[in-house]
């Protein structure tokens, strides 16, 4: 079973525009995981698609049937959360998916896979996304205490760091 996760947001899973196989497996998790409430999203605007992650913690966006839509909220949700925390699902391989998804450090599910691999991959999220939330809040109580102003949990500039430093490691030229 999954532990249990500190704060209200951090226990909400949105499953982008999932397909009968990935709504299956959704419908055995939310099962196997009571204490998380599981989000099925059809959004299609930018506008949709932010308002739907504002309320979550961890990801998955089916690109089975439309790569490009799927694509378009993978982004999103990459800007929106950690990396570890959004995962990509299809069927079909499309071309430019899977470089598109691994080169910001996702994981690409392909399926439709057995229930143990599905159950570790959402095991590692739910765990990345506890692992945030504490970090996130240790950082916001640490600057209280030293008197500091207590400051916004900055995800995106993590992941802009992370993708940095990763460049700088194939480019050591453009230090």
């Amino acid at each position: 079973m999954a532990k249990q996760v500190p704060g209200e947001s951090a226990r909400v899973i949105a499953v982008f525009y999932p397909v009968n196989s990935l709504m299956h497996q959704v419908s055995h998790w939310a099962v196997r995981y009571p204490a998380c409430d599981f989000t099925l999203s059809f959004a299609q605007s930018l506008h949709e698609i932010r308002s739907v992650l504002r309320r979550t913690a961890v990801t998955i966006v089916d690109a089975t049937e439309d790569p490009a839509r799927a694509m378009a909220a993978f982004a999103q949700a990459i800007a929106a959360l950690e990396a570890e925390c959004v995962a990509v699902y299809t069927e079909a391989m499309h071309e430019g998916l899977e470089l598109f998804v691994r080169v910001r450090g996702a994981p690409l599910l392909l399926g439709p896979m057995s229930d143990a691999p599905w159950e570790e991959q959402l095991e590692k999220m739910l765990q990345s996304a506890a692992r945030i939330h504490l970090e996130g809040f240790l950082a916001q109580r640490y600057t209280k205490a030293n008197g500091g102003i207590p400051q916004a949990w900055l995800r995106k500039h993590r992941l802009q760091t992370s993708l940095t430093t990763r460049l700088l490691k194939f480019f050591p030229e453009r230090r």
